[in-house]
């Protein structure tokens, strides 16, 4: 499964600021993968787990999301 959200290099901060300066609204959706569908991942290119379960990676992305749109 992918990382959670903020992990990584995106800017997430730009994000954010252009959601907010577009007045969007609408749902914000994490997308994950894990190794548990051979054909799913192996077209994903996952090769590993970066979370320990689909509910922690749900559960960190969302804390993530909910403090960066608390910072706006």
């Amino acid at each position: 499964m992918f990382a959670p959200v903020g992990s990584g290099h995106l800017p997430w901060r730009r994000i954010m600021d252009a959601l907010e300066e577009v007045s969007y609204d609408g749902w914000q959706v994490v997308e994950s993968f894990s190794s548990r569908l051979p054909e799913l991942s192996k077209a994903a290119c996952v090769w590993r787990d970066l979370a320990d379960s689909e509910e922690a990676l749900a559960v960190e992305s969302l804390r993530f999301l909910t403090g960066l749109a608390g910072e706006g």
